[in-house]
């Protein structure tokens, strides 16, 4: 890992999350067999890299924005918009190891929102008031606020499906309870 992190000019810690994110990414595309077979020509110290079991189950995009759509009564064209706004925005919200975290956790097609609100915010958690957060999906979407908070609940509780709730718990820790309460209701 010192290899990969000196060559990404990194961190050691951080170069183990891309590897990570890389051969999750890598299962997806070739399959089981084919990855155990990559994964058994590398030196026994990558043993504990490669996610197995439902660490690589990645909720797909199109699965994402289908629940996106089905939760916020939009069609799919809106529900990709929303999802991009509350990412991009959530990643303004949240420190910068968190995004990374939900880059891990999320398919290849969300990254991008993610990675936008990230070097927005320089990877340092912005404060904002729920009523900005709402301000800047709703511009980002261009939708009226009371649907920029449906469009966010929805993102929100599919986001929960996507990565679980320990990385899920992670993230909202981050945010004021107002956030939480809005947008992330307990489950029942």
């Amino acid at each position: 890992m010192r290899r990969v992190a000196a060559r990404e000019g990194t961190d050691v810690a951080t170069a183990e999350r891309h590897a990570r994110v890389v051969l999750a990414v890598l299962a997806q595309a070739v399959g089981p067999d084919e990855f155990d077979d990559v994964i058994s020509e590398l030196p026994s110290d990558f043993a504990p890299l490669p996610a197995r079991g439902p660490d690589i189950e990645v909720m797909p995009g199109e699965t994402f924005w289908q629940r996106v759509a089905e939760r916020a009564g939009i069609d799919a064209d809106r529900a990709r918009r929303a999802t991009a706004a509350v990412l991009e925005t959530l990643a303004e919200r949240i420190a910068g190891g968190e995004v990374d975290d939900l880059v891990a956790r999320l398919d290849v097609p969300l990254h991008e929102p993610l990675r936008r609100g990230n070097a927005d915010s320089g990877g340092v958690a912005r404060r904002m008031t729920f009523e900005a957060f709402v301000q800047r999906i709703a511009e980002r979407e261009d939708v009226p606020a009371p649907h920029a908070v449906a469009h966010a609940r929805a993102v929100v509780m599919t986001l929960r499906e996507a990565v679980g709730d320990d990385e899920f718990f992670d993230v909202t820790v981050q945010l004021p309870d107002e956030y939480v309460s809005a947008l992330a209701p307990a489950r029942a």
